[in-house]
């Protein structure tokens, strides 16, 4: 196990900071280390099922099919290890997503408050415990932790979340804010124009949406109602026609497999550009 550990570790190096984000938060070796686990054991267990598949369904079972197990059991396996491989990224992706989705709504929050004359630390602190902007709280909360617990400033707390975060538009926000404090420019007169400017960049967001979303529905419409009953009436007329049921046969593997993976592509691609609301 080690001696694999050491071979992939500079093919998960690049990693080290997005495995945070997932639910793992651990050291890149002991990643590794789930990894080539969890990929063995989906290899032993896919092996295995349809191996017992093959024995008490078809009562037969040879070199072929013991074969054909074994390489079912090296893809599954195979794909674990991919989607183990990606998934640190895919969580850091969402993380990202999840801040600049709630971003325009923290920032009406964020200039609800600050026309309160209070202090901006306090300003953080109320809205931390509002608990409604998903992973900018965990910002927030971060923030609150190296001000509270670890005696920083304000500008060097911000200074700090600003280097740590992913988001691009999170950053702009702080270093813009950063730069009001040091400044000593007028805290409401920035969130007024940062909060503004968010909005209407949600409006813009919103109206490409609902257009990707009526072509995704005319898709849907073909792809997944119009084609699949066009080509089984069709595939029906041919096997009676030529009294070979085999035709009908041959559509399984397109609507057991290939149409349900489709729509969950599908699903996913919905939930990628779908804006919070």
């Amino acid at each position: 196990m080690n001696f694999l550990v050491k071979k992939l570790y500079p093919y998960f190096k690049d990693k080290k900071y997005d495995i945070f984000y997932t639910q793992f938060k651990t050291s890149i070796e002991d990643y590794i280390k789930t990894t080539l686990k969890y990929s063995f054991l989906t290899f032993i267990l896919s092996f295995i099922s349809l191996s017992l598949i093959f024995i008490f369904y078809l009562n037969f079972y040879n070199i072929v099919l013991f074969s054909v197990s074994i390489l079912f059991g090296i893809i599954v396996g195979l794909l674990t290890f991919i989607y183990f491989y990606i998934y640190p990224s895919l969580a850091k992706a969402d993380y990202v997503k999840d801040i600049e989705d709630n971003l325009p709504f923290f920032a009406l929050y964020f200039y609800s408050y600050s026309g309160s004359q209070m202090n901006i630390i306090d300003i953080f602190k109320l809205l931390n415990r509002e608990k409604r902007f998903g992973a900018i709280n965990k910002e927030i909360s971060y923030l609150l932790i190296l001000i509270d617990n670890f005696g920083y400033d304000i500008l060097s707390a911000l200074l700090q979340l600003a280097q740590k975060t992913p988001s691009e538009k999170f950053k702009e926000f702080l270093y813009g804010l950063i730069s009001v404090i040091r400044s000593g420019g007028s805290l409401k007169d920035f969130a007024r124009i940062y909060a503004k400017q968010n909005l209407e960049e949600y409006e813009i967001q919103l109206k490409e949406y609902n257009e990707k979303v009526n072509l995704w529905v005319t898709l849907y419409a073909f792809f997944f109602i119009t084609f699949p009953m066009v080509l089984l009436i069709l595939a029906f007329l041919f096997s009676i026609a030529s009294g070979n049921v085999n035709i009908l046969n041959s559509l399984l593997f397109f609507f057991i497999v290939i149409i349900p993976f489709s729509y969950i592509t599908y699903l996913y691609m919905i939930h990628i550009y779908q804006p919070k609301i």
